[in-house]
Formats: C-alpha cells, sequence, structure tokens
C-alpha cells in the first residue's frame, strides 16, 4: 500500500507544478500584447495550454483520489480483515481437545528411546 501512496503523492507533486506553470503562461505572458506572432499562433498557444490546464487539474484530482483511497484500503484491512477475532468464553468451552493419543505417542517414543 505504501508504495502505491508513495508513488500518487509524487504524481499529485508533479502535477501540481506543472498545473502552475500552466496558469502562469495564462497571468504571465506578453503574446497578446505584443504583435510578434501572428495571432493564430497564439490563439493555437492559448488552445493547447487550456487543454494542458483541464488535463493536469484531472490528474492531480485523480492522484489525490487514488492516493487517498489506498491509504483507506490500507487501514481497513490493517484493523479489520487482518486482525484475528478474540473467541467468547462459550467457543472456548466448546473445543474439547483429546490429549490423550498425544501423551500416548509421546510414551511410546520415550520408551523406544530408553530400550
Amino acid at each position: 500500500m505504501q508504495l502505491t501512496i508513495g508513488r500518487m503523492d509524487i504524481y499529485h507533486v508533479v502535477g501540481t507544478l506543472l498545473l502552475t506553470f500552466g496558469i502562469e503562461w495564462y497571468t504571465d505572458n506578453n503574446l497578446m500584447a505584443s504583435k510578434k506572432l501572428p495571432f493564430g499562433f497564439v490563439l493555437l498557444f492559448l488552445i493547447s495550454n487550456f487543454c494542458a490546464v483541464g488535463y493536469l487539474i484531472f490528474s492531480v484530482w485523480l492522484a489525490m483520489h487514488a492516493s487517498i483511497a489506498s491509504q483507506s484500503i490500507g487501514t481497513r484491512l490493517l484493523t479489520s480483515f487482518a486482525r484475528l477475532s478474540i473467541p467468547s468464553r462459550r467457543e472456548l468451552d466448546q473445543i474439547s481437545v483429546s490429549v490423550t493419543p498425544l501423551v500416548d505417542r509421546f510414551l511410546a517414543f520415550g520408551q523406544k528411546a530408553v530400550s
């Protein structure tokens, strides 16, 4: 479980950094103000950046969901499924184990070793 959580946390950090870069391109660019590039190239850049930002938002969201889901499944496995149940007193009283054959076998083994 820890491998999945760690991997999703790394995806989350990298996706958040890339998302920050993509949003920063929107707010800190001079493409619209400068007339060096034709409007078609600027429009193509803005559309592709918009698609990248949408993809990265979705990617960060799914990485966060996968990390939380993996953590909760791991916690559930540790608390309920992997823990042995403690028998009640009545269940212990219902168990009847006969140790007589085992004692007889040890006594026969001991007699063989002595003789």
